[in-house]
């Protein structure tokens, strides 16, 4: 919860840390903290993206990308609100939006998914209270 002024905004906060695999490899680890979490001090190895229920569009893109190795990357990409009179000509679109890059292994790829599920379910199942 953020206090500004007299409004109230609830939020969520995706944490998304690194965890070693062996060879100096990482893997991206996502998890929701609660508002009780947001005062402790992380060290450093989590990095915290605030999305606010105002920012919060059902536009998702799936992107595709093949890199100069050949190798093709997918990703999920929830596009944000963003104010029409940022944007002249309407076509200039570059609205910000968070992308979620796909893991390679269907194991690292279906942990994911049931990650998704878990933030479907809060969405489904919270109280009521927020703003649109």
């Amino acid at each position: 919860m953020l206090r500004h002024g007299r409004y109230t905004l609830l939020y969520a906060s995706l944490r998304i840390g690194l965890c070693g695999l062996g060879t100096g490899a990482h893997s991206a680890g996502v998890g929701w903290i609660g508002s009780t979490d947001v005062q402790q001090k992380d060290d450093g190895k989590f990095m915290r993206i605030n999305v606010y229920s105002q920012e919060l569009t059902n536009e998702i893109v799936h992107l595709e990308k093949k890199s100069n190795t050949g190798v093709v990357y997918h990703a999920a990409q929830i596009v944000l609100h963003s104010s029409e009179y940022l944007h002249h000509p309407p076509e200039d679109d570059d609205r910000s939006a968070v992308t979620f890059w796909l893991p390679k292994s269907s194991y690292r790829r279906e942990s994911m998914a049931k990650a998704f599920e878990r933030i479907a379910e809060i969405f489904r199942s919270a109280g009521p209270g927020g703003l649109d």
